[in-house]
């Protein structure tokens, strides 16, 4: 899909430098532009490549050695103590915003979560505590629509100002309901206000009336029962860690039709205490691009950050405090994968792998090195004369635009789905 309509959208849309990269990476990804590995069999001359992956942090198509590595580091810092599976969702009246002010809007959620727990578990009525807490984006819903909430994992208890683990007073929950959803709403809106009133004063006045209406609605979060069975929600949570809300797997193209399916949990018509039916959408090529791009995450953002006793300056300072019953033996579970990795490669794994033609196991590798000329003589996404060559990285905050003059009747139809505006922009 981005490799037949990448060009096209760049040419016809107003992109950023992010989403460049973003697609030039995924058109490149596991091709014979980046290199790789070939795999041949002495026997029957059989030849296979395995082309290299792009390294993209947001790629569907890879990442999961990386996803498996942030697992193991989460569970390393995990206390054996119950944890709390928090959801803070951001109101979708706000979006506009976040699709113009990325950076502001997201590290606002973070700070806003964090001071909303950190706040409510300081009093004793709570936890009478500091808490731990580790938050990871999420921008996307199962069908790509633009859903920003952050999801968190709390542990059930904090250390006291004496340096003594505490529990909470109540069994099920860190702090009532609804006090948990005016605080959020409240810190949010705070620092937006601060945030906004000193970066952009135009535009904070253009927003000031639809912050003040949101002052007198309920937010939305979400709290799951403490649990010791972390383990689950280190998936899930790790299944988005790197990469955008979509798989290889979930989303079908059709070259010959140029339609695009995706299928999503479709959660309208769950049933209680049953697993949400499967969906498919159909959608344009360049619908299906923009609702991805719309997820690509700025340069050096962190998506997934930790706070309180989470960190990792207090688990070195404050956490010696903490029981050797809630502690983890870290040490012990990573050696022991690390050892029983090393033998399986040692205990001849080489010789199990056979030819995919006759089976044999005599089989000779060899490197392959990238060659640049695939991707412009079967990509060539960048056109002679295109305002998109030679950007520097001085310019990522740019936004390319393409000519005035530039017919844009192959996306006409589209451009009124998307609700796009002249100047590039989502309306």
């Amino acid at each position: 899909m981005f490799r037949s309509h990448g060009q096209r959208y760049i040419q016809s849309y107003g992109v950023n430098t992010d989403q460049i990269r973003f697609i030039k990476d995924v058109t490149k990804c596991k091709t014979p532009a980046l290199g790789g590995v070939l795999i041949s069999c002495k026997t029957c001359d059989q030849k296979t490549y395995l082309y290299k992956s792009c390294g993209n942090s947001q790629c569907p198509k890879c990442q999961s050695i990386k996803r498996l590595q942030w697992q193991d580091k989460l569970s390393s810092k995990i206390l054996k103590c119950p944890y709390q599976h928090i959801i803070f969702t951001h109101p979708h009246e706000l979006n506009y915003i976040a699709n113009v002010k990325t950076k502001l809007v997201y590290n606002a959620l973070f700070k806003a979560a964090w001071n909303t727990l950190s706040r409510l578990s300081k009093s004793k009525t709570n936890l009478g505590a500091t808490p731990g807490m580790v938050a990871v984006l999420h921008t996307f819903g199962s069908d790509l629509k633009h859903h920003i909430h952050l999801h968190t994992l709390v542990t059930f208890g904090g250390i006291d100002k004496m340096g003594e683990w505490r529990f909470p007073t109540r069994k099920n929950k860190i702090a009532p309901y609804r006090q948990m959803c005016s605080t959020i709403r409240k810190e949010y809106l705070k620092i937006l206000h601060k945030s906004l009133e000193q970066e952009d004063l135009e535009s904070y006045e253009q927003v000031q009336t639809t912050l003040s209406s949101l002052a007198n609605i309920r937010w939305c979060v979400h709290n799951t029962p403490p649990t010791m069975h972390t383990k689950i929600i280190e998936e899930y949570l790790g299944r988005y860690v790197c990469r955008i809300g979509v798989s290889n797997k979930k989303l079908k193209y059709d070259d010959q039709t140029q339609e695009v399916q995706l299928e999503y949990n479709d959660y309208k018509n769950q049933e209680k205490n049953k697993a949400a039916p499967k969906a498919i959408k159909h959608i344009d090529p360049l619908v299906a691009i923009h609702q991805i791009l719309r997820h690509v995450l700025p340069s050096h953002f962190q998506k997934v950050r930790y706070y309180g006793l989470m960190t990792t300056k207090n688990q070195k300072q404050i956490c010696k405090n903490i029981p050797d019953l809630l502690r983890q033996d870290k040490n012990c579970i990573r050696k022991l994968f690390e050892i029983l990795r090393a033998l399986l490669q040692m205990d001849d794994g080489e010789q199990e792998i056979g030819c995919i033609s006759c089976g044999a196991q005599d089989l000779a590798r060899e490197e392959v090195k990238p060659d640049p000329v695939w991707y412009n003589k079967h990509i060539a996404w960048k056109q002679k004369g295109s305002k998109t060559r030679n950007r520097s990285p001085d310019n990522d905050h740019k936004t390319y635009h393409p000519p005035k003059n530039k017919p844009l009747s192959q996306v006409a139809q589209v451009s009124r789905a998307l609700g796009v505006q002249k100047s590039g922009t989502t309306a």
